[in-house]
């Protein structure tokens, strides 16, 4: 199954999701008249599902690998995904931010896509070279080459998802990827049962994620979303009558190049969150082989249920904080963002309980019994887990105060420090120097979360102390103007 990880999709949706386009800070009410979206509590359980069992189709796809195929070819998997993820996101950018806080159709949906495209193919290309440069062997290149072209497919599909969180209809998003993470399991559990190659079921992903992608994201019902006028000249979607004109591109390469400018940054983002998280694979890759670090990947998909916890959370949360910073109300956003990370962590505690009492049994079950030998490195994962649930809540808060350039050098020193343990510990330590690593990675980055909301708190309380004083002088000017013409 192609990881987005769940973690990485958690800390990444904790980037600002409305200020790509600073003059357009609100979502667009779309001009025609299409359906209506659903509710923000409805919006709310279908994200949630669409995450939840998308995640669950992660982790039964390495159960898979686990227990109908070998170490190694988990392994390998993983490293596909470690490798693909960081790069594929240079094909993503948060264009469709881009285009769903579009209010003036700056940024049409076909000129979008063909900025897609070309960053697709220069991702391609990247993943190609990195393959080359790294020497792996033919059947590893064309594991790791399909699993990046799958992910450059959903890629593509977020052009569309765009339109529906953009008519408020996250179901239409929560549905597609319940196909798309059904099929993938099917595709790797039958695939590798059947042929024991790695290869095939890699190519199985990519048809799954075409069949997704022509009969359902591109159908004609994404389009009647965004209204019954979406043909007509003013509008930034292309006619839905042909399925040609559903999926060309259109071209003004001054303008993408703008959409380029002001999407780098977040894409920045994103992109070092995804290599820190990917981080000790690599090195327990190049260290310690395919094996270990199928291993470590396997364990690793036990906390990321935390993970989940965290982002739901975050999302349920992440409104109302955002209202308390703009009013000012201080207090009742600290304790509003406090009582959501203490949530995280007592979910996270109670995690590491559960792995400290039963977490072998739980080994044994879900994989085999290799694995169930490497307890002690579960309890440190978990433990990373436990921390990375609170630090990607408090991610949430971090957005909700609108400081988003501070998240770039932020997760430039979460990353270096991830490499530098990493380059110390995996040799040594092999998987479980790849979570002492992750461990100190995740502290950072909670550490520097909390300073940045710090910092932003004490900034925006002498806002709303210099208002109120401003105010105050100002009242007392007209009393005493009153008091003058009374005398």
């Amino acid at each position: 199954m192609i990881e987005r990880a769940t973690a990485t999709r958690s800390d990444v949706q904790s980037i600002p999701k409305a200020t790509l386009d600073t003059e357009t800070p609100t979502p667009q009410k779309p001009r025609a008249t299409g359906s209506r979206g659903l509710s923000l509590t409805s919006n709310f359980v279908w994200t949630f599902a669409g995450n939840g069992i998308y995640a669950l189709c992660q982790w039964a796809a390495i159960v898979c690998l686990a227990k109908l195929g070998s170490v190694e070819m988990v392994g390998i998997f993983a490293l596909a995904l470690a490798i693909t993820n960081p790069i594929t996101f240079l094909a993503n950018l948060q264009l469709r931010v881009l285009y769903v806080t579009d209010q003036k159709s700056k940024y049409p949906f076909a000129q979008i896509l063909g900025l897609r495209l070309v960053l697709g193919a220069i991702a391609f290309v990247i993943m190609l070279a990195v393959c080359r440069v790294a020497g792996y062997s033919q059947n590893t290149t064309i594991v790791i080459l399909l699993v990046g072209v799958a992910f450059l497919i959903d890629s593509i599909s977020e052009n569309y998802y765009a339109i529906a969180q953009r008519r408020e209809r996250m179901d239409r998003i929560a549905q597609s990827q319940i196909y798309r993470g059904l099929l993938a399991v099917a595709a790797l559990g039958l695939i590798v049962r059947f042929t024991g190659n790695l290869a095939w079921a890699a190519l199985g992903l990519v048809i799954g994620r075409i069949l997704v992608f022509l009969t359902f994201d591109t159908a004609r019902k994404t389009f009647t979303l965004a209204g019954s006028n979406a043909a007509s000249p003013e509008s930034t979607l292309p006619p839905n009558s042909f399925f040609w004109a559903r999926v060309a591109p259109h071209w003004d390469f001054r303008n993408q190049v703008r959409m380029l400018w002001i999407a780098i940054p977040l894409g920045i983002a994103s992109i070092l969150i995804s290599v820190n998280i990917n981080m000790p694979r690599y090195f327990i890759e190049h260290y310690r082989g395919a094996h270990e670090l199928g291993i470590f990947s396997a364990l690793t998909y036990i906390p990321t249920a935390m993970m989940m916890v965290a982002t739901a959370l975050g999302y349920a949360v992440f409104t109302p904080l955002s209202r308390l910073y703009a009013q000012g109300e201080m207090r009742r956003f600290k304790l509003l963002a406090a009582k959501a990370a203490a949530f995280c962590g007592g979910v996270g505690l109670l995690g590491l309980l559960v792995c400290a009492i039963a977490g072998h049994r739980i080994l044994l079950i879900l994989y085999r019994p290799e694995y169930a030998e490497h307890l002690n490195l579960l309890l440190w994962l978990v433990g990373w887990g436990s921390i990375g649930a609170v630090a990607a809540c408090l991610g949430y808060a971090m957005t909700a105060t609108s400081h988003f350039r501070e998240q770039v050098p932020l997760f430039a020193a979460v990353t270096a420090s991830s490499m530098i343990a990493c380059y110390l510990l995996v040799p040594r330590f092999g998987g479980m120097g790849g979570a002492f690593g992750a461990l100190l990675a995740i502290t950072v980055q909670l550490v520097g979360t909390l300073v940045v909301i710090y910092l932003a708190i004490r900034k925006r309380s002498r806002e709303v102390t210099s208002h109120s004083k401003a105010r105050d002088i100002a009242m007392n000017v007209e009393v005493s103007k009153v008091g003058l013409e009374l005398s």
